[in-house]
């Protein structure tokens, strides 16, 4: 009987072996702990942040949103100085640098003496360790221009190192630079525009899954391809070549300053680069065809997939609000940890114009087209496969859909340089990408959704940063 998905003939050649699903499997394994576990000679993750030794974009964002606040009510006549301490609670715990950031903050928003006070503890260190010389002399510097705003004198600029470390909060210090409630007009739209977009996402998800259940939307997914384990090996190479490509580039940055951009400056060619995964199903003998129609890599029913897109990021954002809700236990149970952020953040924060287009480039078009081949595509497609894709059972169907999205969907946000708490938010998203990808196919929709998630992210990464 012919596959009208196009996977193969059902009953018909299988391709791949036990043998290969075990490897792949054990690679898949590896590369996972090695990426996201710490593996450093320091111990240290390398896909993760560093403590620093400047402030970054995402310090800067959370002072000048706590800023952007504070002008709003101030200018409404009800002043709260309590909202540094509500805001920015991750400053204030966090790094020697970044408990000054939070001195700095209480310094514009309740005054000198009040961020003199709040630097009190920092002085004999952190839980015990002794400041470092460079944190001492910041500590200093701070201390001073704090005491002279305090005695209402001048205040000196800093020099040119503590200038560099400080950034946006060095101008804040020196009286250059102030809160203003244009980040607060951000932040709502966001906020209207995600749970706008969402409402009508939960309509369209509920008309999807009733249209699903009387048997006008059809699975696309079932019954399963003949490819078998070759999806799999096909996903373990991909990781051995994008993770181990991405491994060099950051091994370059942190140890050849002159390299220091090397990571983003390489990616583009890393994300094609590691499109060569996809010859491995043709080295085992599949058809090229046969692959394409498996994993989705068609256009499908042509412009009508590009309003799927649209849909399908509709229908991801609910997904990412479940994920939020999973965030916000997860934090209260074991604390914030490290604020999330993506190496894209930082750049975006020293880019000009051309290097803003170049990461909205890396960011909307490369990622999307890869990571949905190999993620929704590839993976997904083989968990579907052994987890019930040829099931006429409705609810071993369902039951396989649910694995797989959360399966694929985990792996996919635990790769990605966020954090371990706050993985659920992207997981949730990436679950949304699986329902559209079984739903049409093809992975046209998917990348759009996927390119749009970036671009809406990205755009108010600008509007926050200024």
């Amino acid at each position: 009987m012919a596959n009208p998905h196009g996977g193969g003939p059902l009953g018909g050649k299988r391709y791949g072996s036990p043998l290969g699903t075990v490897i792949a499997w054990l690679a898949i394994g590896i590369l996972f702990v090695l990426w996201t576990l710490p593996v450093g000679s320091d111990g240290s993750n390398p896909n993760a942040p560093k403590e620093p030794s400047r402030l970054g974009a995402v310090e800067v964002m959370q002072g000048r949103t706590v800023l952007g606040f504070d002008a709003l009510l101030k200018s409404l006549g009800r002043p709260e100085p309590q909202i540094v301490e509500a805001q920015a609670a991750q400053l204030r715990d966090g790094t020697p640098i970044q408990r000054i950031a939070y001195a700095i903050l209480v310094h514009a928003v309740s005054g000198p003496a009040a961020a003199r006070t709040s630097l009190d503890s920092l002085r004999d260190g952190i839980n015990g360790a002794p400041l470092s010389a460079e944190d001492q002399a910041l500590l200093a510097a701070t201390e001073k221009r704090l005491e002279a705003a305090e005695l209402k004198e001048p205040i000196p600029p800093l020099d040119k190192a503590d200038a560099e470390r400080l950034g946006w909060y060095g101008e804040v210090l020196e009286g250059r630079a102030a809160g203003s409630s244009g980040v607060v007009a951000v932040l709502f739209g966001a906020m209207i525009w995600y749970f706008g977009i969402g409402l009508v996402g939960v309509v369209v998800l509920a008309l999807c899954i009733v249209f699903t259940m009387t048997g006008s939307l059809k699975l696309q997914c079932e019954p399963a391809s003949a490819l078998g384990s070759v999806l799999v090996e096909t996903f373990a190479i991909w990781m051995t070549i994008f993770f181990g490509l991405q491994s060099i580039a950051i091994y370059l940055s942190t140890h050849i300053e002159s390299l220091g951009s090397v990571r983003i400056l390489v990616a583009p060619g890393i994300f094609v680069v590691s499109l060569l995964a996809l010859a491995w199903p043709r080295v085992r003998g599949v058809p090229w065809s046969d692959t394409r129609a498996a994993i989705g890599l068609h256009g499908g029913k042509g412009f009508r997939e590009v309003l799927w897109g649209a849909a399908g990021y509709s229908i991801a954002l609910p997904f990412m609000g479940l994920g939020l809700i999973a965030v916000w236990i997860l934090t209260t149970l074991f604390g914030g940890g490290e604020a999330p952020s993506h190496p894209a953040v930082e750049q975006l924060a020293e880019s000009g114009i051309l290097g803003t287009l170049y990461l909205f480039f890396l960011a909307c078009i490369c990622a999307p087209i890869v990571e949905e081949i190999f993620f929704r595509g590839v993976f997904y497609r083989y968990l579907r496969d052994v987890s019930g894709g040829e099931s006429p059972n409705g609810f071993l169907s369902v039951l396989s859909i649910l694995v797989s999205a959360i399966v694929s969907s985990a792996v996919f946000a635990l790769v990605h340089p966020q954090g371990f708490l706050y993985a659920p938010l992207l997981a949730g998203l990436a679950v949304g990408f699986c329902m559209i990808r079984e739903w049409r196919g093809s992975l046209v929709p998917g990348m759009i959704a996927h390119a749009i998630t970036n671009c809406i992210t990205l755009l108010l990464n600008v509007g926050l940063q200024g």
